[in-house]
């Protein structure tokens, strides 16, 4: 073959052509593919040299049907070449010929294919790997759709990966952990940062909810645009049914603890009023028997004082003239004045009796140690019996000014109850309410201190409002009035298990009502509600 085409108008040299030195290959044929010339790149490709390749067709060296019009075809060597390899051939008719001349350009695919393969290969090997892992990989798009689940998903919810390909979040996800799942893929798009171990529930197929833990990443496209997330799932299940058994047991023993101090500071509050209660009893008892005594020699002294004065009176009007020694002993003892404050001392020593009586009367109603069952008792008397106890309390005393008590009793309401019970809630709630207003009082907040306790019956219950005027209780304390150990009042000075134990023994022993309703600035106002009859 010569190294020119003559054919071509402007001869073309194979030394000094440029495309005789171009690394891709190239051909000139004529329509029926005999080969008119090639480059130095297409006779290394086959083996060949130029004159070797003068009279084959291009037929000989590919799998080609025709060269007669301009196409692009992925073709194999396979006459020529020691090793067949896949080649791309291009078809284009030479402009500058005046004959039907067509220029093939070859262009050697090895490497690509190569690339490619080397890439469904890696593809593979990471299929194969995430396939196998206890981990769900996942890829959904940016409107959250389903487009590559693993198998595992099967294994762990029960769908077919193919029923779940193309759909979202919304029917599988638990309804409380939607919105926060949402928000975080959102972060994750606009951030373009990862998010670790968030957890949520999915449905399980068969209904029950199974927890995972997900992690979630962007995935770029060519330009740097996010185009979908990635992720993994973990099934956390059996982690987190042993979490919440756990933080369960946990929840169940602090309230069993608290259970537990509740009962013990109760038990031992019990013992200290059983303990107060016989005591006082005893107390009582014990100046009931000389009270009683002196009281009822108190009818005959007053009885016999006066027959000594009607006595004195006649002898003093039989004898006009005494003698001096009488006379004397007479005005020693000022016979006139004692005729006239004798009486009044027997008076006064049986208004002291009297007060006595009601007193021992009064701790005894409190202690009610004879009654341990349910009762009919008067309230009036039991309320009466703590007033009694705490009179001294509601004295003025250090420029104090009386803790003004009312006492509005309407209706005289006997019901059945643990009478001694009821003293200790009336003594609780009472006693607290002096306290508040001798604080408030100190603190500048009220001038004229007063509590005012009402009786009202209504239908089948009795209802007992205990109120005072004092500064109020906040609205943060007040939830927590009746909670075990809480107390507003200094250390050293409450146990916080008044209040407690009268809620217990109001509502669970007696199936009522105690509340609290409290104004900053007006007043507090306790309202025990108990039934007249079980």
């Amino acid at each position: 073959m010569s190294t020119a085409i003559p054919c071509i108008e402007t001869t073309i040299s194979w030394e000094t052509s440029p495309l005789a030195l171009l690394p891709i290959s190239m051909v000139i044929c004529d329509g029926q593919g005999a080969i008119r010339w090639a480059n130095r790149s297409y006779c290394q490709s086959i083996g060949l040299k130029l004159a070797e390749i003068q009279g084959h067709t291009i037929q000989q060296h590919f799998k080609l049907p025709t060269v007669s019009r301009p196409n692009q075809i992925d073709n194999t060597f396979c006459h020529r070449a020691a090793i067949p390899f896949p080649v791309r051939i291009t078809t284009q008719p030479l402009q500058e010929s005046s004959e039907n001349l067509l220029i093939l350009t070859i262009e050697d695919l090895r490497e690509l294919h190569q690339a490619k393969a080397q890439i469904q290969k890696s593809h593979a090997r990471f299929r194969e790997v995430i396939e196998h892992v206890s981990d769900i990989y996942f890829i959904h798009d940016l409107a959250g759709y389903f487009t590559y689940i693993a198998p595992q998903f099967t294994q762990f919810f029960g769908y077919p990966v193919e029923s779940r390909l193309g759909k979202g979040l919304e029917d599988i996800v638990h309804p409380d952990d939607l919105a926060p799942i949402e928000a975080m893929l959102a972060k994750v798009i606009q951030t373009r940062i990862p998010h670790d171990n968030i957890e949520l529930r999915v449905r399980h197929q068969e209904g029950h909810w199974v927890w995972v833990l997900a992690s979630h990443s962007v995935i770029l496209d060519e330009s740097g645009g996010v185009k979908g997330i990635q992720g993994f799932v973990r099934n956390i299940t059996d982690r987190k049914t042993a979490e919440l058994e756990l933080q369960a047991k946990t929840e169940a023993l602090a309230q069993a603890l608290q259970e537990l101090q509740k009962n013990q500071a109760q038990m031992v509050q019990s013992e200290k009023m059983s303990s107060l209660g016989q005591l006082v009893a005893g107390i009582a008892h014990e100046i009931n028997n000389p009270v009683n005594f002196i009281y009822g020699n108190l009818t005959y002294t007053e009885q016999y004082s006066q027959d000594l004065i009607r006595l004195i009176a006649a002898y003093q009007a039989e004898v006009a003239n005494p003698s001096s020694d009488l006379q004397d002993i007479m005005d020693d003892i000022d016979v006139d004045y004692l005729r006239d404050d004798l009486p009044k001392l027997v008076k006064s020593m049986q208004v002291g009796a009297d007060r006595i009586r009601e007193i021992v009367l009064s701790l005894r109603n409190f202690s009610r140690l004879d009654e341990a069952e349910f009762k009919i008792a008067d309230l009036h008397t039991g309320i009466d019996s703590t007033v009694m106890i705490l009179q001294n309390r509601l004295k003025a005393k250090d420029a104090r000014p009386e803790i003004v008590l009312d006492l509005d009793y309407g209706d005289r309401p006997e019901i059945e109850c643990y009478a001694g019970q009821l003293n200790q809630v009336f003594m609780n709630i009472i006693a607290n309410a002096i306290d508040a207003l001798e604080e408030d009082w100190m603190a500048g907040k009220i001038t004229e201190p007063r509590i005012k306790v009402a009786i009202e019956t209504q239908s089948e219950q009795v209802i007992v409002s205990i109120q005072d005027n004092g500064s109020g209780i906040p609205a943060d304390s007040l939830s927590k009035l009746f909670d075990p150990f809480y107390t507003t009042k200094p250390v050293g000075k409450g146990t916080g298990m008044g209040l407690s134990i009268s809620y217990q023994i109001v509502v669970d022993r007696h199936g009522g009502k105690l509340e609290c309703q409290s104004t900053i600035g007006v007043g507090t106002t306790f309202t025990i509600t108990l039934p007249i009859k079980h």
